[in-house]
């Protein structure tokens, strides 16, 4: 299975309710996640399926790279994509969807770093940065129990609005 994190785009720091979950993407985020998404249609990147984070913000940067990209599937939401989610939450996640699927996950910080580094490292010793608007893919060698994942390719965010 490939899995691409996409972390969401630049955000407001604080929604009109106050609350965290309708946090939006600000103007400056908004542009930069539609070049992000041109650039991963440049990469000729398809996916399986895409599922985010209900908050609002990354639920925008889906609906952001689904345009850009021409996807033509479906946008799923989780909880298991939230900033507080925990690893089992991903992995339950994951282990709906085929072996050989390409699917796309939009999140949050801290739970994108901890989820890329856990799957490449099964104590959670190697330590992943995952900034705002960047996409990284881990391979998985799902068999049997907790897959193992190979570190691809991490991708901030400039780069895939350079080559937009």
């Amino acid at each position: 299975m490939e899995v691409y994190f996409l972390r969401h785009g630049i955000a407001e720091d604080l929604s009109p309710t106050r609350k965290d979950a309708d946090r939006a993407l600000t103007e400056e985020g908004v542009k930069r996640m539609k070049k992000a998404a041109l650039g991963m249609r440049r990469l000729e990147l398809t996916f399986d399926a895409v599922v985010s984070s209900p908050l609002v913000r990354a639920r925008q940067t889906a609906e952001l790279a689904i345009a850009g990209l021409g996807h033509k599937g479906t946008l799923r939401f989780s909880d298991a994509l939230t900033p507080e989610a925990e690893f089992g939450d991903l992995l339950n996640l994951l282990s709906e969807f085929p072996e050989n699927a390409r699917v796309l996950v939009v999140g949050h910080q801290p739970s994108m770093a901890d989820f890329v580094s856990r799957l490449i490292s099964p104590k959670g010793e190697a330590r992943i940065e995952v900034k705002k608007g960047s996409l990284t893919r881990v391979d998985l060698d799902g068999d049997g129990g907790v897959p193992r994942g190979i570190l691809q390719w991490a991708m901030p965010s400039r780069i895939l609005r350079a080559l937009s």
